[in-house]
């Protein structure tokens, strides 16, 4: 079937590359977006994107398609699109990337009179580029550990190296597995290549069964921890300290959009919590890895703290990670200048 919008073209050109190599490799080899580019579950937010897509100009929709499918930028694209979203919903016009000076800020935003009424940028709190080699290493290692035909879940024990084993290592842990599976079920307990894996039990210390005849391995998360906002609320005010200059120039507030990637664990509420400087305490983790973090004793819970945003800044419009990525409106009662009324009560009667 042709395109039917504008953005459907890019939008396909990007994502069927991305099919195309995907398939291409072995299951444990794909990227994580791969579930997000065939599967019928995501068909609404394909549309949505195309959608969006299709309200810019050929060029800007060329540059967004390719970063909606590539990983490292994919949730970027998607705040980016849903900020102009949220923006529109709220009855106002905003223009992506509209150059002022040596500025082009994510949107420019104008009123129904056709003034400009404020600038928004868009910031996506990420995690580390390492804990994304982590995850992918420890979920190609899952996908090869999964054929050992054992129907218990395992897990990585707490005197293990953090790190996923190399492909190398990977397959000879496996091989020796399947070979030492009577011990395994009998100890519970298994070694290879400076790796151990124990079997996962549960309160009354029976093991743990999986969802087929196949080992599941719980396998320790990269970003298991104390949950903070501290680092997101730095970016953005290095967004203020970039754009407030021209934001009093134009004689317009600022305010800066934020959206976190799923392995941040930032939510709406730690975002709160840190404007409000209470001192409550999130942590995110897995089975796998209550055998090192808590009971361990090396997890670090950090401090509590108070963000004060700077004067310069309007507020926060902070968007919801699952589609149909909602908006919900902070808005700085200290601020020079204040949020566009439009935007000022903007989901605060269905917040996340």
């Amino acid at each position: 079937m042709p395109p039917q919008v504008p953005g459907a073209e890019a939008e396909a050109e990007f994502r069927e590359r991305l099919i195309k190599r995907d398939e291409a490799r072995l299951w444990h080899h794909r990227s994580l977006l791969y579930d997000i580019a065939v599967k019928e579950e995501f068909a609404a937010l394909r549309r949505w994107a195309r959608q969006e897509l299709a309200l810019l100009s050929k060029d800007q929709r060329h540059q967004l398609a390719g970063k909606l499918w590539r990983e490292r930028d994919h949730y970027s694209a998607i705040y980016e699109l849903a900020a102009g979203e949220a923006l529109r919903t709220a009855g106002l016009t905003p223009v992506y990337e509209q150059r002022w000076g040596k500025l082009s800020p994510d949107w420019s935003v104008y009123g129904n009179g056709g003034g400009l009424v404020c600038l928004v940028e868009v910031h996506t709190d990420q995690s580390p580029r390492e804990v994304d080699d982590q995850i992918r290493g420890w979920r190609s290692f899952g996908d090869r550990f999964n054929s050992i035909a054992s129907p218990f879940v395992f897990m990585v024990a707490e005197d293990s190296p953090w790190e996923p084993p190399s492909a190398g290592d990977g397959k000879r842990i496996v091989q020796e597995m399947r070979e030492s599976l009577f011990r395994i079920n009998m100890t519970g307990r298994f070694q290879s290549c400076g790796y151990a894996f124990v079997v996962m039990t549960d309160g009354s210390g029976r093991p743990v069964r999986g969802r087929g005849l196949r080992a599941e391995l719980a396998w320790p998360t990269p970003i298991a921890g104390r949950v903070s906002a501290e680092k997101m609320a730095r970016k953005v005010n290095d967004k203020v300290s970039r754009y407030r200059q021209l934001a009093d120039d134009l004689n317009v507030p600022l305010i800066v959009a934020v959206g976190a990637e799923p392995f941040t664990g930032v939510t709406l509420d730690v975002v709160d919590d840190l404007i409000a400087g209470r001192g409550t305490i999130v942590i995110q983790f897995n089975g796998s890895d209550l055998t090192r973090g808590v009971s361990g004793g090396t997890l670090d819970l950090g401090r509590s703290a108070r963000w004060e945003m700077p004067p310069n800044l309007a507020g926060l419009v902070w968007l919801q990670r699952d589609f149909p990525f909602s908006a919900t409106a902070r808005p700085n009662t200290g601020g020079r200048r204040p949020m566009p009324d439009a935007l000022a009560g903007m989901g605060n009667a269905a917040e996340e």
